[in-house]
């Protein structure tokens, strides 16, 4: 009998291919590279070693950039998070009318590239940009501060960046609770604090969730606002990988380094999110 090809299999399949080609073969071939030893001039000579992988864990500076990526990103998701949160549920809960042109200013910067927004924010962190004559003409500072190059820059930078993909999924999951839960809260008593943290912010942990994972995940990864705001002293994980792969050619240990940000990343995000929904059952 003459077999056939399930229809979901055919229309699947494009993405299947594209998935196979762009992400799963690159994978592939970084975590092969990753375990090669580096030859300077030749880059490779083709044989395996674990030594990458030792030099990066056996390191005090590699280990500390990557704990100061990891504490990065989670300042960066705690800050957004708690700026988007405010912001979702305000348009959430207003006219019609407001919240189209809500969505609409929250979506209006990712139409922007991501250098040119990051170069907008080192004209206002500039000894002679906005807010230092802002603080200098309130009296605030005698002269203008140090705010370029520095990681308080790169984390607002970070902040203002992917400020949108936490406040999209919130104002999704904020609209998919039912009032008549909120109603049946007030009316056994809820005053609009336990409202709150009792009906509203349970209710919202998959906004949470995803819009946290989305943040995280790119904070982990981000290189251009980092560099451009921080500074040469802004050393992270994705500084490390185009610092091996293009300065100094060292092909094999830059792969590790990627493998392992992705190894990290992928582990504390099924972490925290084994934890957010156990959480949320208790809740």
């Amino acid at each position: 009998m003459k077999r056939t090809i399930p229809p979901y299999i055919l229309f699947l399949s494009p993405i299947l291919i594209f998935l196979l080609l762009f992400l799963l073969y690159p994978l592939a071939w970084m975590t092969g590279w990753s375990f090669l030893r580096y030859v300077p001039i030749k880059i490779t000579d083709g044989h395996l070693t674990l030594g990458n992988y030792a030099r990066f864990l056996l390191s005090p500076f590699y280990l500390s950039v990557l704990f100061k990526t990891i504490e990065l990103s989670f300042l960066v998701t705690l800050i957004t998070l708690a700026l988007g949160y405010p912001v979702a549920y305000y348009f959430v809960k207003s006219s019609p009318r407001i919240k189209r042109i809500g969505i609409f200013l929250v979506v209006m910067p990712i139409m922007i590239g991501l250098v040119v927004r990051t170069y907008g924010l080192m004209i206002l962190f500039e000894e002679r940009g906005p807010i230092n004559q802002m603080l200098v003409g309130l009296g605030l500072v005698r002269s203008p501060i140090q705010i370029l190059d520095t990681p308080f820059a790169a984390m607002v930078g970070l902040v203002e960046m992917f400020l949108p993909f936490a406040v999209l999924p919130l104002i999704s999951s904020l609209e998919k609770i039912d009032p008549s839960v909120e109603e049946a809260a007030k009316v056994l008593g809820c005053n609009s604090s336990k409202l709150f943290l009792k009906v509203t912010l349970p209710l919202s942990i998959p906004g949470i969730l995803s819009g946290s994972l989305l943040v995280f995940s790119m904070a982990m990864t981000a290189y251009v606002t980092p560099a451009l705001l921080g500074g040469h002293s802004m050393m992270l994980m994705a500084t490390l990988v185009y610092q091996q792969m293009m300065t100094s050619f060292n092909w094999p240990f830059g792969t590790a380094i990627a493998m392992i940000l992705i190894l990290v990343t992928a582990a504390l995000m099924t972490g925290y999110m084994r934890i957010v929904r156990a959480r949320g059952r208790g809740a």
